[in-house]
């Protein structure tokens, strides 16, 4: 019995590895794909700390990350751009070109934090079916 143990214990090993690596490949393949570009408002054009946990999140689905701070995005940034996040750390007025720069993005948008009323295409959603309970929850997650 105890030999029969141990050959299934190998031929389980033999066959799992082969699927292990291959799946790897797999998805270093589709991560490969994404570019992601994070367009930020701070009170400084530098990354800080919400820019970093923003970057840790992200980093499970991308390696190719590009930030900018709102100020300072140009229509070449979205030239690769598969997916957008827009993340409002402090309450700002987007810049004008900025904003018809995000709305006019056709890709998945992400927008979180401050500010993202002033994003048109992030409220195709119906207002009225957003609870207090849930927008509460949402900026407590934001500020903290």
């Amino acid at each position: 019995m105890n030999l029969i143990h141990r050959l299934i214990t190998v031929m389980f090993i033999c066959m799992s590895v082969p699927l292990l690596v291959s799946s790897n490949t797999l998805q270093a393949k589709q991560t490969d794909s994404i570019h992601v570009l994070v367009v930020f408002s701070s009170n400084e054009d530098q990354i800080d700390e919400y820019q970093r946990l923003l970057e840790l999140q992200l980093a499970h689905f991308s390696e190719n990350i590009t930030f900018r701070h709102s100020s300072h995005v140009t229509k070449s940034d979205l030239s690769k751009t598969t997916h957008l996040v827009y993340q409002g750390t402090i309450d700002e007025e987007i810049p004008s070109n900025t904003v018809k720069l995000i709305n006019s993005f056709t890709g998945p948008l992400l927008a979180i934090g401050h500010n993202i009323e002033q994003l048109s295409s992030y409220w195709k959603i119906d207002r009225d079916t957003i609870y207090l309970e849930e927008a509460t929850i949402l900026m407590w997650m934001t500020n903290s």
